[in-house]
């Protein structure tokens, strides 16, 4: 990070764009199912949805991550790999 502890602007742009471009295909992809079809829900669709709520996940936790360093420390996730890496 440089001096200041801001994260580059790219990175924030990039996970934001992750989570937005999730969310805009998760409701495109709601309507068509609505629009198209009347049945069961098709398995692509499911799996599809699956997909982009996982990186909106991923996106997300590295998005707060990368905002708020302090967090890391509180996260027992994070601190038993910090634990684990300072031994190796």
């Amino acid at each position: 990070m440089p001096e200041n502890d801001c994260p580059p602007a790219w990175k924030i742009f990039s996970y934001l764009f992750s989570i937005i471009l999730s969310v805009a295909m998760i409701w495109y992809i709601h309507l068509a199912v609505n629009f198209w079809n009347t049945g069961a829900v098709p398995l692509y669709a499911i799996f599809v949805f699956v997909w982009f709520c996982a990186i909106i996940w991923y996106a997300s936790v590295k998005l707060i991550l990368l905002l708020l360093p302090a967090r890391k420390d509180t996260c027992p996730v994070c601190c038993l790999l910090a634990k684990v890496i300072e031994v190796d």
